[in-house]
């Protein structure tokens, strides 16, 4: 009877997974290639604070660091219940596709949760990809959403990945060449507002590896190339 519990919770595990990998494909090129890079740079930002991430999560560094790399690629899987249409739209969205957009931290929650058995081995892990999903657009000065919360309210990880979601999605390098200068000069600008002072900070210091990241030899390719 035992063998035969553990032959069905495989399967259902398996069913599960299958059914998460189909959700994750569904997204577009562009987003998944924005995910990967906001878990990859924010990973790199997070080096910074590798023994607070690691006390709040119960993980050790290393696990910290690839539980932050896949949290990154599962960031924004919410989308998946948009078309690519509303996401790709270039004119201002109407208040239907306004609506859906503003849930999509929540419905990541929703997804992070219902799979969570198949996706995490451990709770901080778990949390993590919570901390990034639900709460990347949410702003220091408490104007972004979806809860509206400010300042420490943010999790320290989600002000991390807040940033870099910006700066990701501002970069193209095709149009320009100074292309991540200007994303730069964005996020400077939104010191106090949208950024916390502690994640402007993090960046400043981290700011070549970023560069390098985006620019260097081995360069990660912006997201709106895909």
């Amino acid at each position: 009877m035992g063998d035969n519990n553990m032959v069905i919770n495989d399967l259902v595990l398996y069913a599960q997974k299958d059914e998460f990998d189909k959700t994750y494909l569904s997204l577009n090129k562009k987003i998944r290639a924005h995910s990967v890079h906001v878990g990859l740079v924010t990973a790199t930002l997070a080096n910074s604070f590798k023994k607070e991430l690691s006390e709040i999560y119960s993980l050790s560094s290393d696990a910290v660091y690839m539980a932050i790399c896949n949290g990154g690629c599962y960031h924004d899987i919410g989308l998946c219940f948009l078309q690519d249409k509303i996401y790709d739209k270039n004119s201002p969205q109407d208040t239907d596709e306004a609506e859906t957009i503003f849930c999509h931290p929540e419905q990541t929650g929703n997804i992070l949760n219902r799979y969570a058995c198949v996706l995490f081995e451990e709770e901080g892990e778990k949390q993590i990809a919570l901390d990034m999903g639900l709460y990347h657009h949410e702003r220091h000065d408490g104007s972004g959403y979806p809860f509206g919360i400010s300042g420490d309210d943010i999790p320290l990880l989600a002000q991390l990945c807040a940033l870099i979601d910006v700066l990701d999605k501002a970069i193209d390098l095709r149009r320009s060449g100074n292309a991540f200068d200007r994303a730069v000069d964005k996020i400077r600008e939104y010191k106090g507002r949208w950024f916390s002072p502690v994640a402007i900070e993090c960046f400043e210091r981290n700011y070549n590896e970023i560069r390098d990241l985006y620019l260097g030899k081995h360069k990660i390719v912006p997201a709106m190339h895909k």
